[in-house]
């Protein structure tokens, strides 16, 4: 009798022929290179739509990341108030969105919140972000985004529409197939790095 394979429901964060592979992910804040991405498929081939998404947040990454660090800061005034934020902006951005991947890789949300989201979120709550300035325009995605910025305390709200813009400019970018796997991973930071 021919076992049958099962898609893989389980995290991957341990499994010995991706340690290496997602070590040098880890360490180095990036996406598969072309070797590694046969090596996952080889490995779990009924994860390949994983691969395929990481492959393409690799490709626009850096455009998504740095339209959205721009959309930012002409909404909050950061730059007023915090030395060097668009480097750092654009840098941490990039970091969050190579361990999204890696998580999604792996199929494991709580090693995105131990790894970076729940020390990320302490970060955060030590600095006192600006609201919005008076006289901006509200946002241009929905009014449902409004809504909930007005839900969370003032120093939050950046955080939020960062990462809900951030979403909404891979869905724009990415093949539907890669954002549906993808992006509930921006909306796990979204939602990891505003909560209490």
């Amino acid at each position: 009798m021919k076992l049958q394979r099962q898609p893989v429901t389980t995290s991957q964060r341990n499994n010995p022929q991706l340690q290496a592979i997602f070590n040098a992910m880890q360490t180095q804040a990036r996406h598969l290179r072309d070797d590694e991405y046969e090596e996952y498929i080889r490995v779990l081939p009924d994860s390949r739509d994983r691969a395929i998404a990481d492959r393409e947040v690799g490709q626009v990454v850096d455009d998504v990341v740095v339209q959205n660090v721009d959309e930012i800061l002409t909404i909050y005034p950061f730059e007023k108030y915090h030395e060097m934020a668009r480097v750092k902006g654009v840098r941490d951005l990039k970091i969050v969105c190579a361990y999204a991947s890696l998580s999604m890789l792996m199929n494991d949300s709580q090693w995105f919140d131990d790894k970076l989201l729940i020390w990320l979120r302490t970060i955060n709550t030590s600095f006192k972000y600006p609201d919005r300035e008076t006289g901006k325009p509200k946002a241009l995605f929905s009014s449902g985004l409004d809504a909930e910025l007005e839900k969370l305390p003032p120093h939050m709200r950046p955080t939020y529409e960062t990462y809900y813009k951030l979403g909404k400019n891979f869905e724009e970018r990415l093949s539907s197939a890669a954002f549906a796997i993808y992006g509930p991973y921006i909306t796990h930071a979204m939602t990891t790095l505003t909560s209490d």
